[in-house]
């Protein structure tokens, strides 16, 4: 937690910048989100790898391999190892 100060500051500067840098385009609710990480790492009081969605995006690209068309595809899985 040493350090939530200094990446609050360095959040900021990337948003504030980032229209500059990228255009007005790039400001979207991704970018603004980027402003509440902080909060999240303090409400939490853990790491930001703790609470991270990475392992389960990792999981997603799995799961889209195993399904064959968009329709139900909760129920193509053969064992329906998702819905239990």
């Amino acid at each position: 937690m040493f350090y939530l100060g200094y990446a609050k500051q360095l959040l900021q500067f990337f948003v504030n910048s980032s229209s500059e840098i990228f255009g007005n385009i790039s400001v979207v609710y991704n970018v603004h989100g980027l402003l509440h990480l902080h909060e999240d790492v303090e409400n939490f009081d853990c790491s930001l790898n703790d609470i991270s969605a990475v392992r389960f995006e990792n999981y997603l690209q799995i799961i889209k391999q195993l399904v064959r068309h968009g329709n139900s595809p909760i129920w193509q899985r053969p064992d329906h190892t998702l819905v239990q």
